[in-house]
């Protein structure tokens, strides 16, 4: 008998009370050429669903090809002979051919360096993305290693090592490294695990991903079920995703924590009337990712020369008062630091007087005892009349988010306070 109990691990728990939490996308398709892609949290509740466009692909997706990957910004879909980018809300941005491959099985993508792995069932490989697919040498690609059995089904790639996860056709799941740029070694392989009460798995296996900052490997079985394992082959965890009749998941990608938005934003006496809004870009914070930074929007910007752009950063929330028109939303550990970024830059798609806009790198190091490890940010803007407006707040916690992290007071956030413009 199937266990009622469908969440698994207290953590599991804690991610479906809000949307900052990592989610999971899977590609279904249903053969007939109708696509859809799934949001679900960790526990296979669901969180966000939307159509694949009808002209994405020429031709349906069937078997085992086809995949689906995230790349910090937008989705990644393939068919497995066409390549489809899409905004998160499943709006088409551009479809291309892929010439010099076989049919993909699966597809992977670093989001920071920019290069798409595959498996085209008999080799793995590693490509710099483009539209269109094609032309450009491979940066390695090496015949599927034993022990594993033709077709490799299902990829993705740990960003920390280039070390790539796979599942081929008879569920035995690897880590596979690269000696050389045509050669691949594997490194430790075992048997799909199984969670007890859950249903049997069910072969092949339509997608993989793997979370570097909680060490785990999800799994997608040609039931639609997700399956939770670590990288000693142990089982952690098993759900099912609600499928249409007659679907299967093509492809599965893993989505990031999204930075969490905090209240705080004031405008101070004489300041127009600006909703200043915090935000991040450079792809997810996860680990590594030297391309993070902060950003803010819809700044204040009165007639006369543009204020000056301060970042106020802690390791922790709360409501700190220091004369303003407002307290800022941070707790003034040792650690808090405020730096200074110049003058607001003119943001030419936002409207004036609200058209200032500034950037701050936290670019997060290759380092695991990261994650875990919040930044709370807020943005002071000091204008031409001596007063100083503030934006909201927002909390950017490096991808897991279920653990306090020991280096929250280990110096990630560096700089000494100073709220005086450099000269």
């Amino acid at each position: 008998m199937r266990s009622t109990n469908t969440l698994f691990l207290l953590p599991a728990l804690l991610l479906t009370t809000t949307a900052a939490a990592q989610t999971l996308y899977a590609l279904e398709s249903n053969g007939a050429g109708a696509e859809t892609v799934h949001r679900v949290f960790m526990n296979c509740t669901p969180f966000q669903q939307c159509a694949v466009p009808a002209n994405a692909f020429p031709n349906a997706i069937t078997g085992t090809f086809g995949g689906i990957a995230w790349n910090g910004q937008n989705l990644l879909l393939t068919s497995g002979t066409t390549m489809t980018t899409l905004d998160p809300q499943c709006n088409q941005l551009q479809t291309c051919p892929m010439h010099g491959f076989n049919q993909l099985h699966d597809i992977a993508m670093d989001g920071v360096t920019g290069i798409m792995h595959f498996s085209d069932g008999g080799s793995l490989g590693s490509v710099p993305f483009g539209c269109p697919m094609g032309g450009i040498a491979p940066a390695r690609r090496a015949t599927v290693p034993a022990p594993l059995v033709m077709p490799v089904t299902a990829i993705d790639v740990d960003t920390r090592t280039n070390n790539l996860w796979v599942c081929d056709a008879v569920g035995t799941v690897a880590e596979v490294t690269f000696p050389s740029q045509w050669s691949a070694t594997v490194v430790q392989s075992f048997p799909i695990a199984q969670y007890p009460g859950f249903p049997a798995v069910q072969l092949p296996i339509g997608g993989m991903a793997f979370d570097e900052c909680a060490n785990r490997i999800y799994l997608a079985d040609a039931a639609g079920q997700i399956i939770h394992m670590d990288p000693q082959g142990n089982a952690r965890g098993q759900c099912q995703v609600a499928l249409s009749p007659g679907g299967f998941i093509a492809g599965l990608a893993k989505r990031g924590r999204m930075p969490t938005p905090l209240p705080g934003a004031c405008m101070a006496p004489g300041m127009p009337s600006c909703t200043p809004q915090c935000f991040t870009t450079g792809g997810d914070p996860t680990v590594p990712n030297p391309n993070l930074r902060i950003e803010v929007r819809d700044a204040p910007w009165p007639t006369g020369p543009a204020p000056f752009a301060f970042i106020a950063l802690d390791t922790q929330q709360g409501s700190l008062p220091v004369g303003l028109c407002g307290p800022l939303v941070l707790a003034g550990t040792p650690a808090m630091t405020i730096q200074f970024r110049g003058q607001l830059v003119n943001d030419w798609q936002a409207t004036a007087p609200c058209h200032g806009t500034q950037w701050y790198p936290l670019p997060v190091p290759n380092n695991s005892a990261l994650c875990g490890f919040s930044v709370f940010a807020q943005w002071a803007f000091w204008a031409a009349n001596g007063t100083i407006s503030l934006s909201n707040g927002i909390e950017v916690r490096i991808d897991y988010p279920c653990v306090p992290n020991p280096l929250q007071t280990a110096g990630f956030i560096s700089g000494k306070p100073d709220m005086k413009p450099a000269v």
